[in-house]
């Protein structure tokens, strides 16, 4: 499934993770191979147990294009989990 969401074009930024499934350093970069390839096996790649949040800003459904500031410092969540602000 996300093969075929990344080959149909759409775009995502990773806007949140719960970091005993995921490395921090994720937070703010691009849903794409490069983070499907550095995943834990143990982590659905479609982030579907709350391992991490996307946001799609891009794709062929979209009418035009989406503008957002990503603000890169993490913040904290219940310890775990950091996010970060999209503007």
């Amino acid at each position: 499934m996300t093969a075929k969401f990344l080959s149909h074009g759409y775009k995502a930024v990773i806007c949140g993770i719960d970091t005993d499934k995921v490395d921090e350093i994720f937070i703010g970069n691009d849903f794409d191979e490069d983070f499907l390839l550095h995943l834990p096996s143990s982590v659905d790649p479609c982030g579907e147990h709350g391992e991490f949040h996307t946001f799609t800003y891009g794709g062929p459904l979209f009418n035009k294009k989406i503008h957002f500031e990503a603000n890169l410092k993490p913040q904290s969540l219940f310890g775990k989990f950091k996010y970060i602000d999209l503007d």
